[in-house]
């Protein structure tokens, strides 16, 4: 196992996340920290690799990161990638929004990173990767929900400032924002149950690209940002929507 990257995905359950997990999981030079606060049949499933460890809980409290930290001292692990992807959350119609709800966004969207990474900062190995998963709604009008979007803006700030210390700790950290993305628990796809119409016209009005962000994208270029031999991507954003926001 010492001879393996060490490669630790948050929110790896579903969506996003579990594209990710199953994309690395086609390397055998990778042993997984897979996080999530349920299990579900994949987690199940990926309990029987051996080159996987699981911990359930939410990342965004202490005391899980700590089990991750005890069990990687305790293994004489270091780490050589993060992959911060726990976000989402459900939100009111913008203009209904209140400050719980924003209290609500933050936690889920710009502390679960930040907490992570620097709990766990001591254990990252030189030059070792972060890549957060944040979204286009962070910097256009996207008609998602305020909160969420300034939690993932503040997520991007995060980003680029923690990359200025990188002559201090050897870290490149990465964002990734993703536009619209369809997979089976997304917001969209539950737009598209109740609306198709609705959802077909914006894709043919708004995507030049014409195609939805798929996971795959995402955990494509994930893969990319953690194995890539240079750290010229540190502090970059780079967008992934398929042309949504161009004017």
């Amino acid at each position: 196992m010492l001879s393996k990257k060490i490669i630790i995905i948050t929110g790896s359950s579903k969506g996003i996340g579990k594209e990710i997990a199953r994309h690395f999981l086609k390397y055998n030079t990778n042993f997984l920290i897979l996080n999530s606060r349920n299990e579900n049949e994949f987690i199940k499933n990926t309990k029987k690799i051996h080159n996987i460890k699981f911990f359930k809980g939410d990342i965004s409290k202490l005391k899980n990161i700590n089990k991750i930290k005890a069990f990687l001292k305790k293994k004489k692990l270091k780490i050589d990638g993060i992959v911060c992807n726990v976000g989402g959350g459900s939100n009111p119609k913008n203009g209904e929004e209140n400050i719980k709800n924003y209290e609500v966004n933050f936690q889920k969207n710009f502390f679960s990173s930040i907490n992570i990474i620097y709990g766990l900062k001591k254990l990252f190995k030189k030059n070792a990767k972060i890549v957060c998963i944040s979204s286009i709604a962070s910097k256009s009008i996207v008609d998602t929900p305020i909160a969420y979007s300034v939690a993932k803006a503040a997520l991007n700030s995060f980003v680029v400032n923690f990359a200025k210390n990188f002559k201090i700790n050897k870290i490149c950290i990465t964002g990734i924002l993703p536009g619209h993305v369809m997979h089976q628990n997304s917001v969209w796809m539950k737009k598209k149950k109740i609306n198709p119409k609705f959802v077909n016209l914006l894709i043919d009005r708004h995507i030049p690209s014409g195609e939805w962000i798929k996971p795959k994208d995402i955990s494509d270029l994930t893969h990319f940002l953690l194995n890539h031999s240079s750290n010229s991507f540190n502090g970059t954003l780079i967008d992934l929507e398929g042309g949504v926001t161009t004017k």
